[in-house]
Parts: C-alpha cells; sequence; structure tokens
C-alpha cells in the first residue's frame, strides 16, 4: 500500500532506516489514504532504535520526555513530522491522567495500535513493505465509514476521545457505531473531568486541523452530540432547552432543531467555525426572554412596555389581564443570547477577541432591514466587519424555519444586492472612507482636541445620507460651516 510522504517524513524515515530502524506511517494518515483522501498530518512509528539513539540523530528533538515522542524537521520546506516509539498505556486510577506510559522500542506495533481510540485510526503501513498493519479489522470499518471504539477502556482512559468520534462525523460524516454510541452515552459525564482547554481544542482547529465546528458535516455532529447526551457537557444551556416549544406560527420546529437547522444553512456557505457556533446559539436566549400574547397565546421574543395604546385597546387583551401601565413583559432574545453565549464561551476559554466576535454576532442577528442603498450603507456602518456574516446568518435563520420561500428571503436577496451595489461604487461607509482626515481639518485651520473625532464622525453620517458630498473641499467647507461651541474648537 503507497502512502506520499511529506519531505520531512520522508528524511526521518531514511535517516531512521540506516540505524536499523522499522518505519511505520500511523493514525489518520493511514485512514485518510484508505479514504482516497490527502493526509493533513504525517506521524511515524519506529521500531527497533532506542529513544537515546534518535535523541543524538540530527533534527530530532525529544518533545514527550515521557512518552518517547519526536518532533523531526525539513528547514528547507518547513515541513514536520512526529516520531513516536511504542509504547503502552496502562491505567491506574478512575481519572484521564491516572495512566502509566510504558515506551519500548522492541515492542511489537500490534501491541501500540490497540491502545488507541478507534479502529480506523489503529492502523499502520510499514514503509519498507507498503504492507497494511491491521489487528483491529480498521480498514473494514474505514470503507464502512463507521466509528467503532477499541475496547471498554477507551473512553474511561481519556474522555476526550468522546469529542473525537464527532470530529470524525464532522469531517468524513462517519456513522457511529452502535456500541459505539452507548459507551459514549455510559461516558459522557466524564467530561467534567477534562480542562476546559482540551474541550475547546476538539470544538474549533487550529494550523489547518479540523475539528467539529471546522468540519462539512458540523450539524450532523451536533445532533449526535445532543442524541447522545454529550451537548449538555459542551453547551449546556442549548441541550437543556433544545425541546423548547417556541409556540410562535413563525417557528414549526422546537428551539434545538431550529438552531440546527440554521448552522446547517450556514456551515454550507461559510467555513468560519466562529460564524456557525453563533448560527448554533443564535436564539438561546428566547426560553428566558419569553411573553405570551393574551390574544392568541402565542410567544413572543422582544421586551414589551405596556403603553396607553395596549391599555385603550380591548382587542390587544392586555386590560383583561390586569396589565399596568409601564409594566414590562420579556426581553429581547438577542441580549439574553449574548449574555448567555458569553458565559458559555468564557468557560471554554474562548480566545477574547473570538468571543467579542461571536457575541457580537448573536446580539446583532436581529438587525433592521433596509430597501434603499443608503439603508445599505448605513447597515454596513453599523456593523462593520461581520455586515456580510449577519446577512449569512439572517438567509440560515429564514430557512432554518422549514418554510417555504418567502418575501423574506426575496428582501434578503435584494438587501445582498444593495451593499454590492454600494461597494461596486467605492460609497463611504466607514469614517476610513471619507476623503479627507484629521490632519486635513487641522491644515484647514481647525484646532486638534476631543471635537475633532465629533466632527469627523458628523461628517461620515453626512456622506452616508449622500455619497456626492465625500470630496476634500466639500467637507472641509461642511466642518467649517458647523455650529460648535467655541470650546469645542
Amino acid at each position: 500500500m503507497k502512502i506520499e510522504l511529506n519531505r520531512a517524513a520522508d528524511e526521518a524515515y531514511h535517516k531512521l532506516r540506516t540505524v536499523g530502524g522499522r518505519v511505520s506511517v500511523v493514525g489518520g494518515a493511514v485512514r485518510d489514504t484508505l479514504m482516497k483522501r490527502q493526509p493533513n498530518d504525517i506521524d511515524l512509528l519506529v521500531q527497533g532504535v532506542s529513544a537515546s539513539l534518535i535523541e543524538r540523530m540530527p533534527g530530532f528533538h525529544l518533545t514527550g520526555d515521557h512518552f518517547g515522542v519526536f518532533r523531526y524537521r525539513d528547514y528547507r520546506d518547513g515541513t514536520e513530522v512526529e516520531v513516536a516509539l511504542p509504547r503502552t498505556e496502562v491505567s491506574t486510577g478512575p481519572g484521564h491522567k491516572d495512566f502509566e506510559v510504558v515506551v519500548d522500542h522492541n515492542l511489537p506495533i500490534e501491541d501500540d495500535l490497540r491502545r488507541r481510540d478507534f479502529t480506523m485510526n489503529a492502523m499502520a503501513i510499514d514503509l519498507d513493505s507498503g504492507a497494511l498493519i491491521d489487528p483491529l479489522n480498521g480498514e473494514q470499518d474505514t470503507i464502512a465509514n463507521i466509528v467503532m471504539h477499541i475496547g471498554d477502556n477507551t473512553f474511561r482512559d481519556d474522555p476526550l476521545r468522546i469529542l473525537r468520534a464527532f470530529v470524525l462525523v464532522s469531517r468524513y460524516n462517519s456513522i457511529i457505531g452502535k456500541d459505539t454510541c452507548r459507551a459514549i452515552a455510559l461516558n459522557a459525564s466524564r467530561l467534567t473531568e477534562l480542562p476546559a482547554e482540551r474541550i475547546l481544542a476538539e470544538l474549533v482547529g487550529e494550523n489547518g486541523k479540523v475539528k467539529i465546528f471546522d468540519g462539512r458535516f458540523v450539524a450532523e455532529a451536533v445532533f449526535m452530540m445532543n442524541e447522545l447526551g454529550v451537548l449538555h457537557f459542551v453547551f449546556p444551556t442549548l441541550a437543556i432547552h433544545w425541546d423548547y416549544d417556541q409556540n410562535n406560527k413563525h417557528h414549526q420546529q422546537f428551539l434545538g432543531p431550529h438552531q440546527l437547522s440554521t448552522l446547517k444553512w450556514v456551515a454550507e456557505r461559510s467555513s468560519n467555525p466562529y460564524l456557525r457556533i453563533a448560527a448554533l446559539l443564535h436564539d438561546i436566549g428566547k426560553p428566558l426572554s419569553a411573553w405570551v400574547d393574551p390574544v392568541h397565546g402565542t410567544n413572543h421574543f422582544y421586551r414589551k412596555v405596556i403603553s396607553f395604546k395596549d391599555l385603550d385597546n380591548p382587542t390587544l387583551g392586555f386590560w383583561d389581564k390586569d396589565y399596568q401601565l409601564g409594566d414590562v413583559l420579556g426581553a429581547d432574545h438577542e441580549i439574553i443570547g449574548r449574555d448567555m453565549a458569553r458565559s458559555l464561551f468564557v468557560d471554554l476559554k474562548f480566545p477574547t477577541a473570538a468571543i467579542e466576535y461571536m457575541c457580537k454576532v448573536i446580539e446583532s442577528h436581529m438587525w433592521n432591514p433596509f430597501t434603499t442603498r443608503k439603508g445599505a450603507r448605513k447597515f454596513l456602518n453599523k456593523y462593520g466587519d461581520i455586515a456580510d456574516d449577519l446577512l449569512i446568518l439572517r438567509y440560515g435563520d429564514q430557512n432554518g424555519k422549514l418554510e417555504s420561500p418567502t418575501n423574506k428571503e426575496h428582501n434578503l436577496n435584494v438587501q445582498r444586492g444593495l451593499i454590492d451595489l454600494v461597494r461596486a461604487g467605492g460609497e463611504a461607509t466607514q469614517l476610513s472612507d471619507l476623503a479627507v482626515n484629521g490632519h486635513d481639518l487641522i491644515e484647514s485651520g481647525m484646532k486638534p482636541g476631543p471635537s475633532m473625532g465629533k466632527i469627523l464622525d458628523y461628517l461620515t453620517e453626512c456622506v452616508i445620507e449622500n455619497p456626492e458630498l465625500n470630496e476634500k473641499g466639500t467637507l472641509i467647507t461642511i466642518a467649517h460651516d458647523m455650529d460648535w461651541e467655541p470650546n469645542e474648537w
């Protein structure tokens, strides 16, 4: 069986072979090759060469002191490869850290493969002979695209393997075997033993690695996570309210399925994992923001303050329910949802920038539609870098209701077209698009100070209202004609 090696792996293989090493490719690269996919990473396992000898060889650097793991880097093209010695892991207690690692360069490779997580990851290719080493029928499971755990201790030894099963679902649309489903459900609560950083690392990948929210089939993965009780230990608020009845004529689905439908639509059009997470959680605040229409008995998910108009109109039903002037009903679900999501993100230790981005998307997903180019300019001004993501999310939100195409979808297409026209025309939507800056205003005779920012903001509003005003001389004239207080200059 042939497998393509990068330069670092090829060099490491030949160097280890010269000192008597028997080198094999192991793990995901073998699985990907059987799936006729290009492997993302190459991992090598070497037998017959001691760690002390490898450590003295040029280019090999020990990275796992107790695990016999090295990195070899080719400095010509920057490729790297992990090189490990065979090892066994013996559980010494109930925790995921309670195990003893025994490194033995003479250990049969089959023993090393049996300590791994899933059969499709427990295969090797001998680089000398090209033979597939498959002690657990991983080839059969890989061809069938079935995730099968290796033994009773698979998830007890390391609960993180639970999430890695869903990584395979998200990447390949793999099916989790029945016995493995039962084992995952039985051990799901053990995810609480893990540091948040390890859980986060399986949700969003780095350096090109595909994790749960990076994969093409992320919606299928999240569905299975909920089915097997795993979602409760990742996004508990969502799991708790998964079957919440939205009780609204515009929503035929319960809350969880609606959010999942939205995620699926968004994921088909954006590979941004953080937008995908925001899509999954965009309506998470609905259960805590709802109030019931006194006439129709349906739910609403926005903040309402009882007014004279409400009490004077008996058809609205508020008078009969003894509401008082100024009573507040419900809350804006996008604000409640933002705060709930932020708590989840902080607990999982997402990067600060990612938290702010996802919270802003969730908070802003109820933006008001527009019908003119001026409206498009105001939209772009208000939402800046997230404007396109908000439009994608709105499409997903509408299509995630299982309704046939509606006027709302048509209106979204119109709004997309207006945004494209504004951009194609180079129309100003941000302060940075102005034909003048603070330096220009100072050169025209204005004094620097706090008022300069206010002036520039006002000029931005002017050109958003009328793009033809975005000319240096015109804007300077407008700035000088403004009726500012003396201390503003």
